[in-house]
């Protein structure tokens, strides 16, 4: 019960209340509890918020407390925005700046166990036509004329930031690998950092000597673990002989770890060292059971450098049985596939019998500087040769299908799958995800259009910009987008949907039928992070593949899709222009690919796939979707992809067509094909097939108590019915 204020109140006045908790605790405090102050105000009362300049910040705290060391953005010139470090006394707030180089920014900071020293990842500031450069670097933390938050200590004035701090100092400065984070040995003798390294993440050992001399100014990183995988969260015992980290791969999600660190140290001197494996530590839930293997890939770019990548082989693909083969295109563009992901996990397509191919084109990470360089600036060339050079010496392989391959990829990874669509036709779906389309309107409108001044002019935007090829698109698309994506808007998803279905080399019909999709996320940035949004992206992105890269199973043809409105003999628009343009490349006897120079080039046309049975089992067998139910329940609607045992229809093309799954809460998701779209407004009854047929046959809503179907004339909203929408954001400069 809260205790009772004192009875001392006059005779016959009403009782007091009791104390609230508040009160109660404010009354009796504990000094044990924690005394939460805000320090980024600054020094005083009329100390001001940071406002932007702890935007996406990272912080360390020394071994004592009494220093904080963060980033903090700094605005200027224009438009652009730098981060530097600084330091803050947790006492009085007094705040100094470590690190403000004009041509430089840096981020990731951690304080010496001693409180001497700041290491943190410096971050050349690129220019259009210059790639930045990571390095590791530390300075010291206290001035040398007075320790941080004393009167003797530098001011943080503006006209005295920049002198405020001594040069920072680059360790291993030929080290040609990126440092993406960073943890001191115990005895302040040297720090673990890991780093993208030819498609895996290892730990590395760098040395460090105070004074400066030593391996850490001459040599390079001594890679401490062996495991082809990549590892984040490192920390170390006290003792300095044990680290602790996450280890994750395309074979296991992040689960704990243990390496012996005293093992390696002991395995040598300095630069001479055995790299060491770690050891699995109990997680949470067991390691999934795969369906398939992993195996590394690698070819010769047409300039004669090195391209790898990973690829996901389903159980059974062999000479005999080989699987269709679906090319993944990482984002960034600066990073690498080298890390377990439920976004974008190839197990759940290689579960349904596919191939995937995770390359490392120019722009990954992990190789080096010039491999950066090579696509700069220049999007559509490099990485995009690189990725048809590895996607040539997959399909080579006996057990890859080579006639039946689709390309997909999310942000950057979305740019060049659209950039695929425009340069060759040798792939027979693309799913593009949160792409860049037109590179002149995406500068300005991103939210780190600042960043993107640093990455390309306006001139090579418009000779990247994948828009001006849309005629040469011939391929069926699948576009998904979010509405509140802010690092791509909504606008170029929203332009790559209107120039596919006008102007496309495979347009809308004149009714508004057209083989391409549109999956659209209301409440979604640029991830889809919903658990029950992320099953409908898998599901929608797998109905979509099956007709076009899998084909119909034998004896089922176009006979098995559901009668569509206008009679049983109607044939589907999309498999009439998919067989019209058959039919034209074989006319013709040529087969369009792209040369080096993004030129396209004749080549002799492959046979078409076959048509085969389903083998292999059912991992193998082709997923035939079916009509299963409609279920609305809860304001979410769900059209459900089942495997029957036997048999099993299609859902026809047209209008809002294939075999979609729109699934979601209140805000949901609609899988808008042609100009359908799907809403609901309550609970509803499962509607009967022809109400589901009319469904995807046309434009329509769903309302309460039963569905109907009707056409919408698309025009323009007035000034008082444009339609809001909520914002959101997501976190990164990278794309």
């Amino acid at each position: 019960d809260a205790p009772t204020a004192p009875t001392d109140a006059p005779a016959g006045s009403a009782s007091t209340a009791p104390l609230t908790a508040a009160e109660h605790a404010a009354a009796e405090h504990d000094a044990r509890l924690l005394d939460l102050r805000d320090v980024s105000r600054g020094v005083g009362h009329d100390g001001t918020a940071p406002g932007r300049a702890l935007h996406e910040h990272s912080a360390d705290l020394s071994a004592d407390g009494t220093t904080l060391v963060t980033t903090w953005q700094v605005p200027g010139p224009g438009p652009q925005v730098r981060s530097t470090l600084v330091a803050i006394d947790t006492a009085t707030g007094a705040r100094r700046t470590l690190v403000d180089e004009p041509r430089a920014e840096a981020h990731s900071p951690r304080i010496s166990p001693d409180g001497a020293w700041v290491a943190f990842v410096r971050e050349t500031i690129s220019t259009p036509h210059q790639a930045p450069e990571e390095s590791l670097a530390v300075v010291p933390l206290h001035a040398p004329d007075g320790p941080a938050g004393t009167a003797e200590g530098h001011d943080d004035s503006a006209t005295t930031r920049a002198e405020n701090h001594a040069s920072p100092r680059t360790l291993v400065p030929h080290w040609d690998r990126w440092p993406t984070s960073l943890r001191w040995l115990p005895d302040g003798s040297g720090l673990l950092v890991t780093a993208d390294d030819d498609g895996r993440g290892p730990v590395f050992l760098v040395p460090f000597d105070p004074a400066g001399n030593g391996a850490a100014e001459h040599g390079t990183a001594e890679r401490v673990t062996s495991d082809d995988a990549t590892f984040t969260d490192v920390q170390v015992a006290p003792d300095g002989r044990t680290l602790y980290a996450l280890r994750t791969s395309y074979l296991e999600p992040a689960h704990p770890v243990r390496v012996d660190l005293g093992t390696f140290l002991d395995s040598g001197t300095p630069g001479g060292r055995t790299p060491v494996p770690a050891t699995p530590l109990r997680g949470p839930v067991a390691t999934p059971d795969l369906p398939g293997t992993l195996v590394d890939v690698e070819t010769a770019a047409g300039d004669d450098v090195r391209v790898r990548g990973w690829l996901a082989l389903p159980h059974g693909a062999s000479a005999e049985d080989p699987a269709p083969l679906l090319l993944w295109i990482h984002g960034g563009p600066l990073g690498s596939w080298n890390a377990w992901s439920w976004r974008w996990n190839p197990w759940l397509m290689v579960a349904q019998g596919y191939a995937v191919l995770l390359p490392d084109p120019a722009l990954s990470t992990g190789y080096g500087q010039d491999f950066v360089q090579r696509g700069w600036g220049a999007w559509g060339k490099a990485p995009y040769t690189d990725l048809l050079a590895i996607t040539d010496a997959v399909e080579a392989r006996p057990e890859i299908d080579a006639t039946r391959t689709a390309a997909m990829g999310g942000s950057f990874g979305g740019y060049m799958a659209n950039w695929v669509a425009g340069h060759t036709d040798r792939f027979r779906a693309i799913v593009t995800h949160a792409s860049l389309w037109a590179l002149d309107q995406f500068g300005p409108t991103t939210d780190h259009a600042y960043y993107w001044a640093r990455e390309m002019t306006d001139e090579m935007a418009l000779e990247n910009s994948p828009h001006r090829f849309v005629q040469d698109i011939v391929t069926p698309m699948l576009v998904i987008h979010g509405d509140k994506d802010y690092r791509v808007p909504i606008g170029e998803g929203l332009r790559l949907w209107y120039e596919l279905l006008a102007s496309s080399g495979l347009p809308a019909g004149p009714d508004g039928d057209t083989v391409h999709r549109f999956l659209f996320y209301p409440d979604e940035n640029h991830w889809i992070l919903q658990p029950q949004h992320a099953k409908v992206w898998y599901q929608v992105v797998l109905a979509f593949l099956a007709p076009h890269v899998r084909g119909p199973a034998p004896g089922e043809g176009h006979a098995a899709l559901p009668t569509p409105p206008g009679g049983p003999g109607r044939r589907p628009r999309a498999a009439t222009r998919r067989a019209s343009t058959d039919g034209q490349r074989q006319a013709t006897g040529v087969r369009r690919r792209s040369s080096g120079d993004g030129r396209r080039e004749p080549r002799g046309r492959r046979a078409p796939a076959p048509h085969e049975a389903p083998v292999g089992g059912a991992a193998r067998g082709r997923p035939q979707a079916v009509l299963g139910r409609l279920a609305v329940l809860e304001e979410r609607v769900a059209v459900v992809l089942e495997r029957p045992e036997q048999g099993g229809a299609h859902l026809g093309a047209r209008g809002g067509g294939g075999q979609g799954v729109v699934h979601g809460p209140s805000r949901r998701p609609s899988f808008c094909g042609g100009r359908s779209a799907v809403h609901t407004r309550r609970r509803q009854k499962s509607p009967s097939v022809t109400r589901l047929r009319r469904l995807f046959s046309g434009t329509c809503t769903m309302s309460h108590p039963e569905v109907r179907t009707r056409r919408r004339r698309s025009r323009p909203r007035g000034p008082g019915g444009a339609r809001a929408s909520a914002s959101g954001r997501s976190g990164g400069r990278r794309r």
